[in-house]
């Protein structure tokens, strides 16, 4: 689920995982990539510039979501792939570290979580 779920209440996106749940075998996963709320340029612009997005949803709610539906969470981060607009004269090597260091609140712009459906 790639940039889905932010499309969504809490309330859908729960009734959307549980369906996931019910059609995945057992040890199957799902992907849920979403806008990092965390990072401050998604935060403050970035995810509101699409007017579809109902809410961001964070790590901890994405946990919660998964367990909630029945899936172990058995991996959450930041996909450091998706970098935050900074022009390229910008991109020196003392960047890429304060990206490294605190790349979840000013890099990252997406999180990610997988669930597995219990054996």
């Amino acid at each position: 689920m790639s940039h889905v779920i932010e499309h969504y209440t809490p309330k859908n996106a729960e009734a959307i995982l549980s369906l996931c749940h019910g059609s995945l075998v057992p040890g199957g996963r799902i992907v849920i990539v979403t806008p990092n709320p965390v990072n401050l340029f998604v935060i403050t612009e970035n995810s509101w510039k699409d007017p579809s997005h109902v809410r961001p949803y964070p790590i901890d709610a994405l946990k919660v979501l998964l367990t909630k539906c029945g899936f172990d969470v058995v991996q959450v981060g930041w996909d450091t792939d998706t970098v935050s607009q900074i022009p390229e004269e910008a991109m020196t090597p003392a960047w890429h570290e304060v990206g490294r260091i605190l790349g979840h609140f000013f890099y990252c712009e997406d999180a990610y979580a997988v669930g597995e459906k219990p054996v």
